[in-house]
């Protein structure tokens, strides 16, 4: 059964006469709730499809708000970044611990771990070296404290005031 809602539309503008469509209500609507459960499952998952579908929307909404709204935009980025980490650190897990596997379906109390692959665990810890290098980046790129890049844009501006003779109002 289709549990999709439908709306009655008239087709001649007037109520009670003439013929009726109907038409699905529109579910496609964002809202703090849906936009908090899609970052929620993003940040659990790292996948932005299952994360979609939790929530019902269509991937055309969702690429319109990620463009026009810069705060869901970086609590996106911020929740696939937390996301990532954590598919990391489980696999990272699964690396060094190994994977249980049941040998027998018949006996699924016998149950052998799996050895751990250096090559995966060696390839995390590149990943993980190259995020903090970027991270590094970021960080180094980002402005001073406030009150000290004024400090220095102010000294700037009396040493061009000097240089071409003018006085700074302040």
């Amino acid at each position: 059964m289709d549990n999709r809602q439908l709306t009655v539309v008239s087709t001649d503008g007037c109520s009670g006469h003439g013929s009726a469509q109907l038409q699905p209500q529109r579910p496609n609507r964002w809202d703090a709730a849906k936009e908090q459960r899609f970052l929620e499952m993003l940040a659990v998952t790292a996948n932005v499809r299952a994360s979609l579908r939790e929530v019902g929307m269509t991937s055309t909404s969702l690429y319109h708000r990620r463009r026009t709204r810069p705060a869901f935009a970086r609590a996106w980025n911020q929740a696939l970044d937390e996301g990532y980490a954590l598919v990391e650190a489980q696999a990272l897990d699964r690396a060094i611990n190994g994977v249980p596997s049941v040998i027998d379906p018949k006996r699924p109390e016998l149950v052998v771990t799996r050895p751990a692959s250096d090559r995966i665990i060696l390839t995390l810890i590149a990943a993980h070296a190259k995020r903090v290098g970027a991270t590094r980046a970021k960080r180094a790129a980002m402005p001073d404290d406030p009150d000290r890049v004024m400090r220095r844009l102010r000294d700037q501006l009396d040493k061009l005031a000097v240089s071409l003779g003018v006085e700074v109002l302040r």
